[in-house]
């Protein structure tokens, strides 16, 4: 039995699973986090509802085999020299940068940086807060799929 929260509140679960439990116990043991495929079943009269753990994987499993895109938005041409000091080094992730820049009458340019990035959260804010920075942030999953095609 566990106690595992999100950002509603906290809910008692249960794992009968044993490979799920060691896996469960072995991110507890190293402070990490994971995510959980559970199974959640309300019964007729019950207030709260049964949650079993049915997999457990941890963040930096998920964290080897994941892309994430990051589209950023330059209003001027300033930020780059700064903005690839901040991500020149950011190097050995599985991470697509997409930089968006004005092109004049023509409209925009879409330049993809790289795709070997390793950012953030905490890197894209500081990103975002760059002068000359209109956007910085993480892309949808159709999104990444179109830059993949």
């Amino acid at each position: 039995m566990a106690t595992i929260s999100d950002q509603s509140g906290q809910v008692l679960t249960t794992c009968f699973d044993d490979i799920a439990a060691a896996d469960m116990e072995e991110a507890a043991r190293a402070g990490g986090c994971a995510v959980l495929t559970v199974e959640l079943d309300k019964r007729p009269g019950e207030d709260t509802p049964r949650v079993s753990v049915k997999r457990v994987q941890p963040f930096e499993s998920i964290a080897n085999v994941a892309r994430l895109l990051v589209d950023l938005v330059v209003d001027d041409a300033a930020a780059l020299p700064r903005l690839a000091e901040m991500i020149g080094e950011a190097r050995g992730g599985r991470c697509t940068v997409r930089l968006w820049a004005p092109l004049g009458a023509a409209g925009q340019a879409e330049v993809v940086i790289g795709r070997n990035f390793r950012i953030d959260e905490e890197l894209l804010v500081r990103i975002a807060g760059m002068p000359g920075v209109r956007s910085a942030e993480f892309a949808s999953t159709a999104a990444m799929l179109a830059v993949a095609a």
